[in-house]
């Protein structure tokens, strides 16, 4: 969930308009049910309801925490905060 943080603070901070439509989580579409429904993964071994569990031990954890921490260092959050104020 991090990822989708950076994304509405770089729209914040660039004078984006966001639509914090990710603000509720994540959620995928079911075919069987035609609904929409929280995100979930199963794997051989485990079932995850968690974005973030799921990826802290997923096969490419390192390089996804590589990602967030340069995309982390892109936002301006003294300015994100002036403009709240």
């Amino acid at each position: 969930m991090d990822l989708l943080t950076a994304y509405d603070a770089f729209q914040r901070q660039n004078r984006i308009k966001p639509d914090y439509c990710n603000t509720g989580g994540i959620q995928i579409w079911n075919e069987e049910e035609s609904e929409w429904e929280d995100w979930w993964m199963e794997t051989e071994d485990d079932y995850f309801d968690d974005v973030d569990d799921y990826c802290e031990q997923c096969e490419k954890a390192d390089e996804l925490e590589n990602f967030r921490s340069k995309l982390f260092k892109q936002i301006d959050w003294d300015k994100i905060h002036k403009m709240t104020m």
